[in-house]
Order: C-alpha cells, then structure tokens, then sequence
C-alpha cells in the first residue's frame, strides 16, 4: 500500500518541520521522507518531475521519496534541494522564495558525514549529483561542494559524504541547502530517496 498524494513539482510548497529528530545513535534525521508532510519542505528543481510519498520500497520500511524524473536534454537538471534558509544560496535566484527545513542544521563544525539511501529503480544504471552550498556563494561562485555518485540498478546505496572533503570546497559554519539531482537524462527514471541524516 502507498500513500497516493502526487506532488507536480515546481517551488510550490509551504509548510515547516519542527525540531531535529534523532535516528540511529549520533545521527541527526534531517528528513525521513515518512509523511507526506515531508513534501512540503522540499524544493523541486524541474516541474515535469514528480514527487510521491511512498511505502511500496523504503529502507526502513517506512517510507521513501519516489521522484519520478523524465527524459530531458539541454541545461535542466532535475532533482530537488533542501535549504535552511528562505533565500536560495545560488546568484540569480534570490527572488525565489524555499520552502525551509528546520531539521537541516546551519552550523555542519560538529558532524562528520552526511548520508542519504538511495534507490534506482529504473532498468539501467544512473549518476546522482550533490551539491551543497553556503552562504558565501553569494560572492564567490566556486564556493561550493559537489560530487557525483554512480547508482547500480534495483539496489540499496548509501551516500556518505565525509564532512572534511566538504570543508575544502567551503566554509560549513553556516550552510544553506543541499541539492541532489540528475544531468540530462535520455531516458526516464525512477529514484527513490530515504533517510536523509547526519552523524557526529
């Protein structure tokens, strides 16, 4: 059984989480993706994406974010973004109002990875980008961390990024948002996102 509210993505959500949620020991659960509350602070980087809350593949066995991503060419990059903060980090886009997740924490001095379980359901393998950015991007453009990861087909794959590889890429003393998304991509797929965390 699923949860069967569609989300149609643009930047069209408003609605807070409240207070950081721990997980396993020294994990901080920024987003568990369980509720369709959880929807609400995201922020959907292409609008012919779509977002579900669902039960049907989870790896806690809760839920899990399905983004369901077309076939797309050309400068589009489709994904979503959690950000702390009502301003987008990136230049150009400071007329665009985010919706906010309180649980993602500002100040990163204190943690060591952050992490994301991800799942490519799609027949063929995939590339999942990360980018993480701060308040300083605002003047210098190259101040920001970026990865890309390989995705296997039908499995389980746990995203850990050390926060000591993020910190010579930029400040992490006052993060802004993270985004996680796709290059061009020529066929559509379907990923599946859960327990988006930090550890100390």
């Amino acid at each position: 059984m699923k949860m069967m509210k569609r989300l149609f993505c643009g930047l069209v959500f408003g609605a807070l989480l409240a207070g950081n949620v721990l997980a396993a020991d020294g994990e901080i659960m920024v987003c568990g993706f369980d509720s369709d509350s959880d929807l609400a602070v995201l922020n959907i980087n292409h609008n012919d994406s779509v977002c579900t809350i669902s039960t049907e593949l989870a790896n806690d066995s809760k839920g899990s974010l399905k983004v369901d991503i077309p076939s797309v060419t050309g400068e589009v990059y489709p994904g979503f973004m959690v950000s702390n903060n009502v301003k987008c980090a990136a230049p150009g886009w400071d007329t665009v109002k985010l919706n906010v997740c309180k649980n993602l924490p500002t100040n990163w001095k204190d943690y060591k990875y952050i992490k994301i379980d991800v799942y490519n359901a799609s027949a063929f393998p995939g590339s999942l980008n990360i980018k993480i950015m701060g308040k300083e991007l605002e003047t210098d453009i190259k101040k920001s961390f970026n990865k890309e990861a390989d995705l296997p087909k039908k499995k389980w794959k746990t995203l850990v990024y050390r926060m000591s590889d993020i910190a010579e890429k930029m400040s992490i003393d006052e993060i802004r948002q993270i985004e996680f998304f796709m290059l061009a991509t020529p066929a559509p797929y379907t990923i599946y996102f859960d327990n988006l965390r930090m550890s100390k």
